[in-house]
């Protein structure tokens, strides 16, 4: 919403004459909100710089999968696809963006549920699953998972 309206802003000429049929105004628009910005944007969560200074760096993380690739959420935030996971599948569940731009925004994205109670179900088993692993180290010790 608000980069719509910066845009209409930028193509508007002052004039009551309608929008300039330009262009060179889109482009510097995209130029001056994304490409310049892109190097700065910080992962919500930790603070960390989202996208690596390397291009090569950034296309292998693409390429590979890789869980340190930057993710768009739904608020128009960028994570780092680990940190966004981490953020929508633990608790707490459809939790606002942190960023103090999406003030009571609710993150989501189509690569994870919606719904909460499948997240929370999720969660659970995640949980029991650990604790399975746990009482059975203990049981049989701690000996028997070190590595030798």
């Amino acid at each position: 919403i608000i980069e719509r309206q910066q845009l209409k802003d930028a193509a508007g000429d002052g004039n009551q004459n309608g929008p300039k049929r330009s262009i060179r105004v889109c482009v510097e628009f995209l130029m001056a909100e994304y490409v310049f910005k892109m190097s700065k944007v910080r992962c919500p969560t930790t603070g960390e710089i989202v996208f690596p200074k390397d291009p090569e760096l950034l296309e292998k993380y693409y390429k590979t999968n890789s869980k340190k690739r930057p993710i768009r959420a739904s608020c128009g935030c960028w994570y780092k696809h680990e940190e966004l996971d981490k953020f929508l599948t633990e608790p707490p569940f459809g939790a606002a963006c942190p960023n103090s731009d999406c003030i009571g925004v609710k993150v989501f994205h189509k690569d994870w549920p919606s719904d909460v109670k499948q997240l929370e179900k999720q969660w659970a088993m995640k949980k029991a699953r650990e604790r399975e692993i746990s009482e059975i180290a203990d049981f049989l010790g701690a000996s028997a998972f070190a590595a030798d």
